[in-house]
């Protein structure tokens, strides 16, 4: 079990290594993930004793605050979908099959329940947009809409890593296009972040360049000056308690050593006062598992590689310190 590293520490944290227990490999990975989120989570804390248990109910069939739903109402699309939850409680569903540009809501009954709610058919990305992606940077905003850029692969046709981008108007049923930021050839399957000030950031897979979204114009200003990393490929986003963000490079596909950063108010810095990720997280394929910011502020990555390191970064402050973690 991963331990907890830092806390409670006045100056800067520590970025330490673990090994994965050998049930969270293989086919266990994700469900041992989830638990070794729990179990950090807890650490420390009181003994749960007995607690009263919650139900499953299938989708569909059986209302978890009543009797069965009136009539069966499935998911209509096909498998391999994308869920947004919106701000007004409904849920925003993207549909992966042939184009990739139909979408669906789902929208609870009287009583709250999604597993009785409708189905109902959103309008699709229009054709003249020449848009329909899988796996791209998305955001639902504050004002309740969803905007979308990039993708790995477009129209579902071959890996294209694709420059273009839309948003949906949930109050018309609509969608407008997004320019890409000026002089981006590529965004691909690139992550993102909203900060809390609200505004998107995304990055572009491709290159070092990442960007901030203006929501009143749609148009994207450049940030992220001194990344330090060859290209934003495949590196994971984590949005810290101070408003900064955390980065795990991926060093595969460059060439380097693990290296971590934070993005503090438009510029990069380094993440550790050890300089690198205290081991490899990527796989040959440079891939890497889920990086999640924990209860006490602490960042858990959990690496492709079957090995696991905690980042604790500096003390809150405002605006964010440019002081190391580590």
């Amino acid at each position: 079990m991963p331990q907890r590293s830092g806390h409670g520490k006045t100056g800067g944290g520590a970025f330490q290594a673990h090994k994965a227990d050998a049930f969270m490999r293989n086919s266990f990975f994700a469900s041992t993930a989830a638990t070794a989120v729990l179990a950090s989570g807890l650490m420390g804390q009181p003994a749960l004793g007995n607690q009263p248990t919650g139900t499953f109910n299938a989708l569909g069939t059986q209302s978890p605050s009543g009797p069965a739903c009136a009539s069966s109402n499935p998911y209509p699309g096909p498998a391999g979908t994308f869920p947004f939850l919106l701000t007004d409680g409904t849920v925003m569903v993207h549909d992966q099959g042939g184009t990739a540009q139909n979408w669906w809501r789902l929208t609870p009954d009287n009583t709250g329940s999604y597993s009785c709610g409708t189905w109902t058919k959103l309008a699709s990305i229009p054709n003249s947009f020449g848009y329909g992606p899988r796996y791209y940077a998305s955001a639902v905003l504050a004002d309740g809409r969803l905007a979308i850029a990039g993708g790995e692969y477009n129209l579902g046709g071959p890996r294209s890593e694709i420059a273009k981008g839309a948003i949906y108007l949930p109050t018309t049923n609509q969608w407008l296009p997004i320019r890409p930021p000026a002089g981006w050839t590529s965004i691909g399957d690139a992550q993102s972040a909203v900060l809390p000030n609200g505004q998107w950031m995304i990055s572009n897979s491709q290159t070092q360049q990442q960007a901030l979204f203006n929501e009143n114009n749609l148009t994207f200003t450049p940030t992220g000056y001194g990344f330090k990393i060859c290209t934003n490929g495949e590196t994971g986003w984590t949005l810290l308690p101070d408003g900064s963000l955390f980065s795990v490079d991926d060093n595969i596909s460059c060439g380097t050593s693990p290296s971590a950063e934070r993005w503090v108010n438009g510029t990069w810095f380094v993440a550790s006062s050890k300089g690198n990720a205290p081991q490899q997280l990527f796989d040959s394929a440079s891939e890497l598992g889920p990086q999640i910011l924990m209860y006490d502020g602490t960042v858990l990555v959990i690496g492709a590689t079957g090995l696991i390191s905690i980042y604790t970064p500096p003390p809150v402050q405002t605006p964010p310190s440019f002081q190391t973690g580590s």
